[in-house]
């Protein structure tokens, strides 16, 4: 740039000094040369006027023309009132001074003469001098402004261009300047290529997207400096459209692996620079998408899959089901619904906490994961082929699509090898834990020709099957919707018992094996449904637990208990202790202390009169606050028992921290007694293991005499069961009550 304003810087030096040269002559020189001429033509002027005017004198006096000096001196006083002094003389052939006027005149003088004649014959001349003088002073005065006026011209031709080269400098540095910090605080790369395919500009962004300097990329081509081999094909496919005649700008992805090995998902929008293909250069436009499509990814893997599990959620599992819908219809094939759900997921969950049910989700998943397989359809268009699929809908519920489905059989051998794979033990956390399954099967299309029909029928196979025991599975039939809707109906009329004062407690009576006398009592909640008359507490207390209503059911039961047991005492009846069930969900969250002593306080009743029983899955909940609250119970003189113990997960190990006063034996150990040795052999542990504890045990569901002669002979303390009272509502009881 310094270069080219020199050469400006010369060249309009020289014009200037040459256009003020001229300026500086022309201006003096013109105004001489223009006043000049005029001075001479007037004096011609005038000496040809004042000739005539003497001639005419001539003409007047010819003799004695020479003699009327008055006459001719005032002819030559005529001139002009302004201009140069004049000197005018009048001289004969001879040069003879006939007449003079004017001064001396400051040279330099210029003279004009002209002759006099009479009758055609000179006789005289006329002559008239004047000074240049003024005229050389004016033109000396215009020199001077001729020559300023170069200096300015001068002054003005030299810098000006020069003042232009600068800004144009100044305006080309800005815009570079401008340039390159919009190219190196792009957020996007950017490359120029020259006709070659070389590097040869780039900004700071696509330079840390190749984590090499910028020098080091100038010179280099542009596929062998970033592109990785498996987009080498693709890039200079891309740059070579651009060498098209008509081509346009492309936009194209790719893959870029930096100096460190890292791989740049990105995305490219590439142009020429100038019109011709052959010279022209290429801009790239860069831009790191890697991010955004890990977003992209992260966002779809929320939005289809769920977070816990990584299976399909039920959005996904939804349009996979209509397009198995849509793919049955075309090629008219069928195929299987599963809805699995875990058996006592609640109790687990409740019990050991929702870490250790989130994980056990966790592995119920893997498993079923392992339990399917892809379908094989070689028959189909390899655009719609479709495959099991797994997902999880919410909570413990998940769901099976059985594509690969000819007949029934084939949906049987998939739940059955799921039910085998959950057969074996869950290890979580140093924890051992059996989980069972239900499975409910739908078929398409002849269990509904829709997904919502399809998922509806499935699931009430699936209650179907627990209802059937848990652990199996069933295929929905058009029968089931029976029950199923019962469920429903329980389940909307169970919101509305309570404030319908529609629950009613009965009293079982607890036999002392020695002596027969009733010691207790064990209070069971029926329900005394307006259309259905009583409901057993197996049909709705699982419809309670799942919604929640078996909190203010068991505070009921609480209350309605100490009130009745007051009354009794008050009537003078013995003081029977009356055992109550504790649900986990009560225990977990609400103050049982703190219920239990305003329930005592507001009836009176003496807290030795009442005892509380648990579940042994309880004492895994949390066991040091398990104990803690316990222990507060025990203190105000509540008896607590372990109730169907044997059926739960716990080990003997957990009743030497226990408070506890007795342990009840599950009736499903009681009701093969004395005749199945492995229930015989377990009744006999845990009555022996009970009793070095210190603890009483009470046998549940004692309906024969051999019951009871093998549970006495054992050392089994008290019994509970039909063969001794059936369940009483409270009137009936205290008459049975009267005849102990």
């Amino acid at each position: 740039m310094k270069s080219v304003q020199s050469v400006i810087s010369r060249i309009t030096t020289g014009i200037a000094v040459v256009l003020a040269i001229l300026v500086t002559l022309i201006i003096p020189a013109g105004y001489f040369g223009l006043n000049y001429q005029n001075i001479n033509g007037k004096l011609d002027a005038e000496a040809e006027i004042n000739a005539r005017l003497v001639a005419h004198l001539i003409t007047d006096n010819p003799d004695l023309w020479q003699y009327e000096n008055l006459r001719l001196d005032e002819l030559l006083s005529r001139r002009p009132s302004k201009g140069n002094p004049e000197i005018r003389r009048i001289m004969d052939t001879k040069g003879a001074v006939i007449a003079s006027n004017g001064t001396e005149l400051a040279a330099p003088v210029i003279s004009k003469s002209h002759i006099i004649y009479d009758s055609g014959r000179p006789v005289a001349q006329l002559q008239i001098h004047t000074t240049l003088a003024p005229l050389l002073i004016e033109t000396g005065l215009m020199a001077l402004i001729g020559f300023l006026i170069g200096i300015a011209l001068f002054m003005t031709l030299h810098m000006l261009p020069v003042k232009m080269a600068r800004r144009a400098e100044q305006a080309l540095k800005q815009n570079s300047e401008f340039l390159s910090k919009v190219m190196d605080n792009n957020t996007s790369g950017l490359v120029v290529l020259n006709p070659d395919g070389t590097i040869s500009l780039c900004n700071r962004r696509f330079a840390r997207l190749c984590g090499v300097e910028e020098s080091l990329l100038l010179g280099q081509h542009l596929v062998n400096a970033w592109i990785t081999d498996t987009e080498r094909e693709n890039l200079n496919g891309k740059l070579e459209a651009l060498a098209g005649i008509n081509a346009e700008a492309v936009e194209f992805d790719t893959e870029l692996t930096d100096s460190n090995g890292t791989v740049h998902l990105l995305t490219c929008g590439a142009a020429r620079v100038r019109g011709d293909a052959a010279e022209s250069e290429i801009v790239i436009s860069v831009e790191d998408i890697t991010h955004r499509r890990e977003s992209e990814s992260r966002i779809r893997q929320m939005a289809h899959y769920d977070n816990l599990t990584n299976l399909p959620n039920r959005a996904l599992f939804s349009s996979e089901t209509d397009r198995a819908i849509a793919y049955s219809k075309r090629y008219n094939t069928v195929f299987g619904l599963m809805v699995l759900d875990i058996d006592n997921f609640k109790r687990i969950n409740d019990t050991l906490g929702h870490h250790f049910g989130d994980l056990l989700l966790q592995r119920v998943a893997e498993r079923l994961v392992s339990c399917v397989r892809k379908s094989d359809y070689l028959s189909r268009p390899s655009d719609e082929q479709t495959h099991e699929l797994v997902a999880r809908l919410g909570g413990d519920e998940f769901t099976i699509l059985l594509t690969s489905f000819n007949r029934d059989e084939d949906a049987a051998k998939v739940a059955n090898r799921i039910i085998g794979k959950m057969s074996a033990p869950f290890r979580i956390d140093g924890q051992e834990i059996f989980a069972t399954i239900s499975i409910g099967i739908a078929t398409y299309p002849g269990d509904g020709d829709s997904r919502e029909m399809l998922f509806k029928n499935a699931d009430t196979a699936m209650y179907h099957a627990k209802s059937a025991g848990r652990n199996t599975y069933n295929f929905y039939r058009k029968t089931m919707n029976d029950s199923a809707l019962k469920r429903l109906n329980l389940e909307n009329s169970l919101h509305k018992a309570l404030e319908r004062n529609e629950f009613q407690l009965y009293y079982q009576p607890r036999i002392d094996s020695k002596t027969g006398e009733m010691h207790g009592a064990e209070a069971l909640i029926r329900w005394n449904h307006p259309d259905l008359g009583i409901v057993n507490p197996g049909e709705f207390i699982s419809i309670a637990e799942e919604n929640g209503l078996i909190i203010p059911m068991t505070e009921w039961v609480l209350q309605e208990v100490c009130s009745q047991s007051r009354l009794w005492q008050q009537s003078g009846l013995q003081k029977l202790k009356v055992s109550i069930n504790i649900s986990c969900q009560i225990f977990k969250q609400r103050d049982l202390p703190g219920l239990i002593a305003q329930a005592l306080e507001k009836t009176g009743l003496d807290a030795n009169t009442l005892e509380i029983e648990i579940t042994e899955s309880l004492m895994l909940n949390n066991v040091d606050t398990t104990i803690k609250i316990l222990k507060q119970v025990r203190e105000m003189g509540i008896e607590i028992s372990i109730d169907d113990f044997g059926t739960g997960y716990s080990s003997f190990s957990y009743l030497t921290q226990l408070p506890v006063n007795a342990i009840k034996i599950d009736r499903s150990f009681v009701m093969n007694l004395p005749h199945r040795q492995e229930d015989c052999a377990i009744v006999k542990a845990i009555i022996a293991t009970s009793h070095s504890l210190g603890l009483i045990t009470v046998a549940e569901g004692v309906e024969t005499a051999g019951q009871s002669e093998f549970l006495a002979e054992n050392g089994c303390n008290e019994f509970q069961g039909y063969l001794f009272s059936r369940p009483l509502p409270a009137v009936e009881f205290e008459k049975l009550m009267r005849k102990a």
